[in-house]
Parts: C-alpha cells; structure tokens; sequence
C-alpha cells in the first residue's frame, strides 16, 4: 500500500478570506455592528516605543518618518527571508536567497552546484567516494597485507658467513664459512645448505677444521615427526595474520553501513527541515497579510487599534519559531556537508533550491516477508562473520598449544664433500644422521595455552548465539516499527486534513463576524502543528526505512536507491522453496503484538472520511 504526501492548499484560502476584511469590510460590519474603540492610554514621551514589525502598506496611523523607514528596514530583510514557498509537488521549498549560515557570509566558502534536487543516491555515492572516514577505514587493508607480509618474513632465506685467520701462531690456519638457510612452511620442514673452507695447519684435536683446498660443500634437512608437524609458531602467525586479514573485510562492511545509515538519516533531516521551515512560511505569511488587512480596517475605523498589536505579538512569536527552523535547516545542510563532497573531497553545503519538493511516497512492507529477511540478515551481517573468523584464529592458539603438549622428535639427514686436493688421511665425503628427542615433564605451559584458546573459544561461541538472537530481534523490531510509522502517516494526515477543516471553518465565522481573531489564530496554530506533525511522521518512517536495511546488512553505499522499500514475497517463496509454515508466522511475537487489521496492506480498514463541520459550529 502506498500513499502520497498530501498537499497543502490552505494559504490561498486564508489569503483571500484575510484580504477580504480589507477589501469588503461590510461583509463584516453586515453580521456585527461596529465595535466601539477602547480608549487607549498615551504613551510617556520619553518611553522609547519600539517599531512594529508590519508592513509600509497601508502606512499606519501616526506614523513617524523614522518609524517607516525602520520598518522597510525590517522588512525588506524579512521578504528575503519568508518568501513564501509550498510542500508540495510542483514547487521547490525554502527561498533561494537563504544563507548559510546567516550573517556570516565568507565563513563557509561558496562552490558551484547544480541546480537539480540533490537526491539520498547522489549523497551516498558521494560517501563512497570521497568521505575521509571510510578512506581511513579501507586502510586497515593495508595495514593486515602489512601485518602478513611481516609473518611471511618467518619464511625468507637466511644466510650467514664467519672467518677467523690466525697468520701467527703456532698452527697458521685460515678458515671461512658460509651458510644458507630457510624454514618452510611445508610439514615445519627447514634446510640449510653451506660451504666451508679451511685451510694451514691444526692441531690434532681441530682436524675437523680442515678441508681440501676447493672447500667444502654441505647440505642437511630436518623434519619433525611430532611437535611441529602440523602446525608450528612460524606458520600460527601466518595463519592468524591471514585471519586478521579476513577479518578486516567484514569491520569494512560494518562501517560502509554504517556510514550510508548515517548519513541517509542525515538527509531526510535535512529534507524534514525544508519541509518545517515551508510549513512556518506559510505560517508568517498568514500573520502578515492579516496584519495589512487589519491596518485597512483600523485606518476606516471598523476594528480598534488593539487588533493590529495582537496581530503583531502573534507576528513576532510565529517569526520566532521561523527563525528556529531557519536555524534547524542550516544546521542540518551544514552537517550533510559530511557526507556530500566535491571531487576534490571539499564538503559541500546544499543550497536550500536542492531540497525535494516532498517525501516520497511511503510503501509497507508485508509481514510475510519477516522470514526471508531475517535468512537475509543472518547471511549478511558482518558481525557474524567476524565472530566466525575470531573463533577461527583462537582455534589457531588451541591447534598451536596442542602442538606444545607433544614431544620433540626431529630427524635430519645430511652430507657433505670435499672439492680439489687434499691430503690422504682427508674425508672428502660423508652423510650423516640428526635425531632429536626432547619432551617437558609437567607440560604446564602446553595445558595453560591449551585451556585459555577452549575458554575464549567457548566465550566467541556465546557470543555468536547472542548475535543471531539479536539480528533476528532486530529484524522483528524494524518491522513493528516500520507498521508504526505507517499508520503515524496516515494518522497524521488524517489529523491535518480535519485541522484544515476546523480552521476553514472557524476563518468563515470571522468573516461573517461570529468568531474573533483569538479562535482564529488558535485554528492556525492548530493545523501548523498539525502539518509539523506530518512532516515528523514521514521524518521517522524514512528513519526507519534506512535502520531496515542496515539491519538486513545492505550495503547502501554499493546498493543504490534504498529509499523504497521492497514489495511483495521474495522469489523463493512465489516458487515454494523454504516458504515457511503459516502457523510459525501467526504465533511469532510480532503478530500478536501487532493488531490484525495493521498487519497487511491486505486487511488494512479504509481510512475514515473526514466529517463535515458546520460553518457556524467553533
């Protein structure tokens, strides 16, 4: 079910119903006799009167030179400042003569744009872009390639050289060495590979020194057949380093929707704001062609002066609350700045000409569709995935701790050769055997690491289950709060239309001469804050449709044009694959929190008609 933002067509009728006492007085003075005119008490000379914020035209009476021009003063700023714009279709928002911020022109440098709606899309490609917060998040992905480019460096060639000589001493000798190493990370396999020379005379117990005189050639390899066979600290850091890594992808996720949350509920601020300073527009406008209208009368002697400073005091307090939401929408232009950027990265303060001329029109989802959303959720969430990948790399440490709790047994072949002349009694070959066996007593340092990784193991896991009960909830939540803001909708514009109503009716018995100007500024009140309260409700339904989809764990700024929400059943359940139960949805929470009738656009009442109030009736 979809709905369109009803448009205002109350400031035409106010308009001409307040030009009309001017113009046709005896429309008036027919119904009611002429009031008699309260004597008003003189002022002290002294006293300094302070100038009426009203209008030149009809100039009032006794009127000062000095008091005019103070009040073209004022009102020229205030024209530029009230232009009068409407909500709905066909008209932009707040005049484009608006600064921001006002009075402090040259503070917020001005750069070109473009004359069309800025729209939530073109905002969101600008975060993907350009918005300094995801740049500097992306960076994790450089800093984890760092981080197992650091881990691979367990696995680079080693390579080492010595060399002692001895010119005089009582055995001369010369020797140099050389060494090639790397440990691999194939089964915690490492080899060297080397060449040595030596050459002069040794003592006996030192013969070991001496080569031939082409040096000589060695190579080994050592394999582990328990302690690290599977798994070793060289490649645990490697792995948890590519853990990391994976990790980064999903806290990427996060922030992307973050972000597009963030800043789509910065935009439809500012677009509520466009809309509250319309509303309060026309609100002025209405006080201050009532307040020529009402100097017209004064100056023929139909209504008391009194009239016109009543009009002024509700001037000046609605002028108030116009400089509050003139206020509300800089503030929320300035801080969608963020998120709207140039090329060069610069924000941007939208011009008020770039507000949308309304809301979009408001869909509602059907509950049927709360299952497949919620697979959809749990598919998607990046928290999940992070979890996994945690329980992952504390599953390394425990792999690792439970390497430790085995003994050492190491085997390493090796041989070596001689190359160029030697003496006889000189071996030029050999191989040789390496075994090592070494194991710890206690192993307490084995059973510690392996009882820390199962504990945090076990805490991840908790974690998780906790997680999917809260997406699920999450899930549920968006939907009853989404139906609330629906029906907000429709109530609230059933709630204006009826003020619209009362405040018609009311503006025609002042006309005739039944009501007075009190009951009309009460009605005014009334239906303003009955559109405000419009405004609101699409304000937070918008909300809510950004909080839905970064509670599906839709990445806005990749997936485009999420203002809409989806309609219908997804395609798996129109085709009858892991289409769930009827009886699960009818006996879910939310169902049975949610009245039947709010439940499906399908079963939703008719909206009540708006009942017809007499002319005469307050």
């Amino acid at each position: 079910m979809t709905i369109k933002q009803r448009p205002r067509a109350r400031t035409a009728t106010r308009i001409v119903t307040a030009l009309a006492l001017g113009i046709f007085p005896e429309l008036a003075l027919s119904a009611q006799p002429a009031p008699s005119t309260p004597e008003v008490r003189e002022q002290p000379a002294q006293a300094e009167q302070r100038p009426p914020l009203v209008g030149p035209d009809p100039a009032p009476i006794d009127a000062s030179p000095d008091e005019i021009s103070e009040r073209d003063r004022i009102r020229a700023w205030r024209q530029r400042a009230l232009r009068q714009r409407r909500i709905g279709a066909g008209e932009t928002a707040p005049p484009a003569d608006l600064e921001y911020p006002r009075q402090q022109a040259g503070l917020v440098p001005e750069r070109p744009q473009p004359k069309e709606t800025l729209s939530l899309n073109e905002v969101l490609e600008s975060v993907d872009l350009h918005y300094p917060l995801l740049a500097a998040i992306l960076e994790e992905r450089t800093i984890s390639g760092g981080d197992v480019l650091a881990a691979l460096g367990a696995f680079d060639y080693r390579i080492s050289g010595s060399g002692q000589s001895m010119p005089e001493a009582s055995y001369e000798s010369e020797r140099f060495r050389l060494d090639l190493e790397q440990a691999t990370p194939i089964s915690g396999i490492k080899w060297r590979a080397g060449y040595r020379l030596g050459l002069g005379s040794y003592p006996i117990y030192k013969k070991n020194y001496l080569t031939a005189d082409g040096g000589e050639f060695s190579a080994e390899v050592f394999f582990p057949l328990l302690r690290n066979r599977p798994i070793d600290k060289r490649r645990a850091e490697l792995r948890k380093a590519a853990l990391k890594r994976e990790i980064v992808e999903p806290k990427i996720l996060k922030e992307r929707i973050k972000f597009a949350l963030t800043a789509s509920k910065v935009y439809w601020q500012w677009v509520a704001a466009g809309q509250v300073y319309s509303v309060l527009t026309q609100y002025v406008q209405l006080a201050e062609d009532r307040d020529r209208a009402l100097r017209g009368r004064v100056a023929r002697g139909d209504l008391p002066r009194i009239e016109i400073t009543d009009n002024q005091r509700t001037l000046v307090k609605r002028e108030t609350q116009l400089v509050k939401a003139e206020r509300r929408l800089q503030q929320a232009a300035i801080m969608l700045s963020l998120f709207y950027r140039d090329a060069e990265g610069l924000p941007i303060v939208p011009l008020p000409e770039r507000l949308p001329n309304s809301f979009p029109d408001p869909t509602r989802l059907d509950p049927l569709r709360m299952p497949f959303d919620q697979e959809m959720a749990l598919e998607n969430r990046p928290v999940l995935r992070e979890l996994r990948l945690r329980r992952q790399t504390y599953g390394v440490d425990l792999d690792l701790a439970r390497n430790d709790f085995r003994p050492q047994l190491d085997l390493g072949p090796g041989a070596n050769g001689d190359v160029g002349s030697a003496t006889k009694s000189l071996d030029r070959y050999d191989i040789n055997m390496y075994v090592k066996l070494e194991t710890p007593i206690q192993r307490r340092v084995a059973r510690g690491r392996m009882q820390s990784a199962q504990g945090q193991i076990a805490q991840i896991m908790q974690e998780e289950r906790f997680a999917i009960d809260t997406i699920i909830a999450e899930v549920q939540d968006s939907y009853s709060s989404l139906d609330a803001a629906f029906v907000q909708i429709l109530r609230a514009n059933e709630g204006a239309g009826l003020s619209e109503i009362m405040e018609d009716a009311e503006h025609r018995r002042f006309v005739l001469g039944q009501s007075t100007l009190i009951f009309v500024n009460l009605r005014e009140s009334q239906t303003t804050e009955a559109e405000l309260l419009v405004v609101d409700s699409y304000e937070k339904f918008f909300y809510n449709v950004a909080d839905y989809w970064a509670t599906l764990g839709v990445d806005g700024l990749s997936t485009l044009g999420l203002v809409e929400l989806p309609q219908g059943l997804p395609a798996e359940a129109i085709e009858g694959e892991a289409c769930p139960p009827p009886g699960l949805l009818l006996e879910s929470p939310l169902r049975m929190s949610i009245p039947r009738a709010h439940q499906s656009p399908r079963t939703m009442p008719p909206a009540k008609p708006a009942p017809v109030m007499p002319v005469n009736s307050p």
